[in-house]
């Protein structure tokens, strides 16, 4: 049962659920890689005009996730996720039947009603996770992504190469399905009580004239650019400089989400302990000169598959301290409203991380997706140089605490 008595969900339980609810909504964006180079073809267009096919998601995700937060704080979690999910299933049964590279642009558009998943299930884990098991929490949660990578992805393309692309997105539009009926069955309903009464904007205002958050936006926003740049092309590169089959990039691509996984749960714990400032800063670095390394020198294909590995546990890290950063920050009474905080640097990178990919793919071919993620490191280590200091978490937390009593 996912409720010990009442209203009050275990832990265990309820962080599964937030792992198959993160493992559906990334898999969203996660499953074209693979897909790219025969979607291309079906639709007629160049592979780096169907890269763009991951660009509409995330735009329509920001606005979406930087509302799911405080909706949830006002109409309930459940509800919000109830409506997002289920237009999210409707948007990949609609990719699976496009017609031309138009209408799948479109349907991939209303995939992104999926954005209110990352923010409202950290909600969720706020409401019930006490403050020192929290990114914890947050940091098993945010294996679905992994996941979503390991198991998901590898599972389309494989479904891609014997079916064809469209039947792997009947696929997701299936699993998305059975995630809203686990939803609509396990969550507790409710509205959160004790939230700060007034308009949405009148929610975030007080968040937004924090410094600290924005600093944390421009090194995450650097973050999410350089992995969906690298998470958007790198099935392509191994297909088109290794000869893989879509098939064959099923293991690679596993091999790489197993980053995303240890990476989730460990930055989890980084979180929690005195070392949790430096997580998001050093790990996009870190990514961003494997970035530089894997498509810039053109190595053996085990060497390219482990800096993969390598790149994805780099990178996926800050996303989980980030997260749990916004649930100290936001405390009770803007925990939905914080965190869809990030909403704009995460959906913003992963916006433009396909469209500057595929204009750099373009000009000058993988070598510039390797230049795009190191200088997205370079400003990311810059910002936390010269910005990231534990006392400025505290100090933003006590600011809102101050307003909000």
């Amino acid at each position: 049962m996912l409720a010990r008595s009442g209203r009050t969900p275990a832990f265990t339980p309820l962080v599964l659920l937030g792992v198959a609810g993160l493992f559906t909504a990334l898999l969203v964006i996660f499953m074209v890689g693979p897909l790219l180079v025969d979607m291309a073809e079906d639709l007629g267009v160049p592979v780096a005009v169907a890269g763009q096919l991951n660009a509409p998601t995330p735009f329509v995700w920001l606005f979406v996730a930087t509302l799911a937060g405080t909706l949830s704080d006002k109409y309930g979690r459940k509800p919000v996720l109830l409506v997002g999910i289920g237009g999210a299933a409707i948007g990949l049964l609609g990719t699976g039947h496009a017609w031309d590279f138009s209408s799948a642009l479109v349907f991939r558009a209303v995939t992104g009603l999926m954005g209110v998943v990352p923010p409202t299930f950290g909600a969720v884990m706020g409401d019930h996770i006490p403050v020192e098991r929290r990114g914890k929490a947050l940091g098993l949660m945010a294996t679905g992504m992994g996941f979503a990578s390991v198991v998901g992805v590898a599972v389309m393309a494989i479904v891609g190469d014997a079916y064809g692309w469209r039947w792997s997105f009947y696929l997701a539009a299936t699993l998305t399905a059975a995630m809203w009926m686990l939803v609509f069955v396990l969550l507790p309903g409710g509205k959160p009580s004790n939230i700060v009464p007034g308009t949405i904007l009148n929610r975030f205002i007080p968040l937004l004239r924090l410094s600290f958050i924005w600093d944390l936006s421009i090194a995450n926003f650097c973050n999410r650019l350089a992995f969906f740049a690298f998470n958007t092309y790198f099935a392509a590169y191994l297909i088109e400089q290794y000869g893989l089959s879509t098939a064959q990039t099923a293991l690679p691509i596993a091999v790489s989400g197993v980053g995303v996984i240890v990476a989730s749960a460990g930055g989890g714990y980084l979180a929690d302990t005195r070392y949790r400032i430096w997580v998001i800063p050093i790990g996009t670095a870190i990514g961003g000169v494997l970035g530089l390394v894997l498509f810039g020198v053109g190595s053996h294909l085990v060497v390219t598959v482990a800096l993969g590995l390598l790149l994805t546990t780099a990178t996926s890290a800050p996303l989980t301290a980030l997260l749990t950063f916004m649930s100290i920050i936001g405390g009770p009474r803007r925990r939905g409203t914080a965190q869809s905080v990030p909403a704009l640097s995460i959906q913003t990178g992963t916006t433009l991380g396909p469209i500057l990919g595929g204009f750099a793919l373009a000009t000058w071919g993988y070598g510039g997706i390797g230049v795009i993620c190191g200088i997205a490191g370079g400003v990311a280590l810059l910002v936390g140089a010269l910005r990231f200091r534990e006392g400025r978490l505290q100090e933003a937390a006590d600011t809102i605490a101050r307003l909000d009593d």
